[in-house]
């Protein structure tokens, strides 16, 4: 009697211990992932290295707060209101198949690369349903040729160090410098 007793004062504890702990939303935007996953202290960078990320950098991340042609800007509210685009829009079946089915929606966190022509199997975390909001914003307004280039950059705008380290891979062989520059930039560590 004392041992199921002990055993229900245990499961109780543990009950409102586990009740108590603060669980981390399964969605984080962009400016939560920077503010949990960054190191408080990183390795510097050389100069040389630190131009030719900053100059890459320039080249294909969107920088904070851009506007887009389509009313939206590269920040936590943009992210938002595109995920509310993807639960909000209906698009027909066609438009769906021809306009978004097939997209590259690759993206680090979970390696899911490509929209499926049967939308209840694509990835459902965040920044995928995000994409597909985008997508089916841009199919509403009309601008499916824009469509593939418009995720690309909203890829490369939630995943900024994933997607310049491919950029630096694809360049390594180039110069001595670029490698350098991709070696400390491995090694720096951080989101």
């Amino acid at each position: 009697m004392f041992k199921l007793a002990y055993l229900t004062f245990i499961l109780l504890v543990l009950t409102l211990f586990i009740g108590e702990i603060k669980r981390p939303p399964l969605t984080l935007s962009p400016s939560e992932i920077k503010e949990n996953f960054s190191p408080a202290s990183r390795k510097v960078l050389s100069l040389e290295s630190q131009k030719i990320i900053e100059d890459l950098k320039a080249k294909i991340i969107p920088a904070q707060n851009t506007q887009t042609p389509y009313g939206l800007a590269f920040n936590d509210h943009g992210y938002h209101q595109l995920l509310s685009f993807e639960k909000d829009i209906k698009l027909e079946e066609g438009l769906y198949k021809n306009g978004l089915a097939r997209k590259d929606v690759f993206l680090p966190c979970c390696r899911f690369d490509r929209m499926k022509e049967d939308y209840s199997e694509n990835c459902q975390c965040g920044h995928h349903l995000a994409l597909y909001g985008l997508g089916k914003k841009l199919i509403q307004l009309g601008s499916t040729e824009q469509v593939q280039s418009e995720i690309d950059r909203w890829k490369r705008f939630f995943f900024p160090r994933e997607y310049l380290q491919m950029e630096l891979e694809k360049s390594a062989s180039a110069t001595a410098e670029v490698r350098r520059a991709l070696e400390e930039f491995k090694s720096e560590g951080g989101c």
